[in-house]
């Protein structure tokens, strides 16, 4: 399960020898779209990542990396798309959906980093992949 959850990742990094323009990042980058189903196999990813490491007082460098590169460029993204002064839109989303992505976005970065990424299981928008 963490190999596959690795190359979930590693999917996502456009250094990455794994990388794919269908990925989350990629439908962000390439497409000016958010890939629920995309987003979905990536959040698991690090939900299963951040399982895998519970307990642990440091966590391999480039998992870190990886995981902060994703987070942090997908919240660049909606910040751009929510600045009216950027000429950058994603298609598809409305501000509402944005607004609940970034939150998610953030509860999952600070669980993760924190070591104890709350139940994402539950709520309006439920990951089919982490029941």
């Amino acid at each position: 399960m963490p190999a596959d959850a690795i190359w979930e990742l590693e999917r996502n990094l456009p250094r990455s020898d794994s990388w794919e323009p269908w990925s989350f990042v990629g439908c962000l980058h390439g497409d000016r779209r958010w890939d629920q189903p995309a987003y979905w196999r990536f959040e698991w990813a690090v939900v299963t990542l951040a399982d895998e490491h519970s307990g642990r007082d440091q966590l391999p460098r480039d998992l870190m990396h990886g995981i902060f590169s994703v987070l942090s460029y997908s919240l660049i993204v909606i910040g751009s798309h929510q600045d009216p002064t950027e000429a950058f839109e994603l298609v598809e989303s409305s501000s509402e959906d944005l607004r609940a992505y970034r939150d998610r976005l953030e509860m999952l970065s600070e669980g993760f980093f924190r070591g104890a990424v709350p139940d994402l299981g539950a709520g309006p928008a439920v990951n089919p992949l982490l029941k």
